[in-house]
């Protein structure tokens, strides 16, 4: 569910097709640089990126693009009916949890 960077729209779809989260977490050093699901690597293909284009690339591309271009996130200080209320207001299936210094946990 994790990726580098580096990795590429195929390792990406790879990671979905195996997960059950439909997201990936696009880290480097335990750092979330974004997110990718299946829409943003449809949205890079039609625009006439590969799969072998980074996510790095996508994430780019993405922040170009979107009005979604920074992830929605939670910090693990929040209660529960924080984190759903966020979801519901940003619409998202997925929220990845920070700690206070911004790793992801």
């Amino acid at each position: 569910m994790t990726l580098s960077p580096q990795a590429t729209a195929r390792d990406a779809i790879q990671s979905l097709n195996t997960s059950t989260k439909g997201i990936v977490l696009v880290m480097e050093e335990s750092r979330l640089l974004g997110t990718i699901t299946d829409g943003d690597i449809r949205r890079a293909l039609l625009d006439k990126f590969s799969l072998d284009v980074t996510l790095e690339e996508i994430l780019a591309n993405k922040k170009k693009n979107s009005a979604n271009a920074v992830p929605v996130v939670a910090s693990l200080q929040h209660v529960t009916e924080k984190y759903l209320q966020l979801m519901r207001d940003h619409r998202v299936q997925q929220l990845p949890l920070l700690d206070t210094e911004g790793f992801v946990v």
